[in-house]
């Protein structure tokens, strides 16, 4: 594959906005230049959509859907369709990419016969996450994979259930060829919020709602 491949990362995010903003830095650090970096709220959030006109990066785009509370499922469909890369990534508001996550991934989509890479993640808890066929539920997620836009199409899509990364990534093994790339390139983060985090979120977020309608 030309080396100038567009790559869609995707981020589903609700009421994480610190460690959002942690994601969409690992973003901008990337080795490889040629992304774009879609944004989707599970309801619209004024603060996310703030930070991102804050960046002014043409590249890093905001959007939301309706309150889902699909894990993310719908948010990642959004995200789909506006999508403009051939390669999607997948990288939650509570995760991080190293710096060569896109460059050693889109590497291995050498052949377009190649569907689909893999690479090894650090997860949570001192696992580490080094998928391998025939896939298997808990083993693997969405940290872990990036695929031709095309093959997720014809795979269905995110179908907004547990353990749906592992659903999508199954049904893509059986349609496509895949490829590995034997590295730890991302972390896996399970960010539990302490009661007074939640109470600052949830202060940070109706505050801005209410400047918003008090703007009217």
């Amino acid at each position: 594959m030309h080396n100038a491949s567009l790559v869609t990362v995707i981020t589903p995010t609700y009421n994480r906005i610190k460690s959002l903003k942690q994601a969409i830095d690992c973003v901008q650090k990337q080795t490889y230049p040629y992304w774009e970096h879609l944004i989707v709220a599970d309801g619209h959030d004024f603060r996310v959509e703030k930070l991102v006109k804050a960046m002014q990066d043409p590249r890093v785009k905001y959007f939301y859907t309706k309150r889902t509370k699909d894990l993310g499922g719908s948010q990642r469909n959004h995200a789909l369709r506006k999508a403009k890369g051939q390669l999607m990534a997948y990288l939650d508001d509570d995760n991080l990419m190293h710096k060569d996550y896109l460059k050693e991934m889109v590497k291995k989509f050498h052949s377009r016969k190649i569907g689909y890479a893999i690479c090894y993640v650090n997860y949570h808890l001192g696992w580490r996450l080094k998928p391998r066929l025939p896939f298997k539920f808990g083993y693997i997620d969405t940290l872990n994979f990036m695929v031709r836009k095309k093959v997720v199409q014809q795979a269905g899509g995110w179908n907004g259930k547990r353990g749906q990364d592992f659903d999508l990534i199954n049904k893509v093994s059986k349609i496509s060829r895949g490829a590995f790339v034997k590295r730890f390139l991302g972390e896996h983060r399970r960010l539990k919020l302490t009661v007074l985090d939640y109470i600052k979120n949830q202060l940070s977020f109706y505050g801005t709602k209410l400047k918003q309608v008090l703007r009217f």
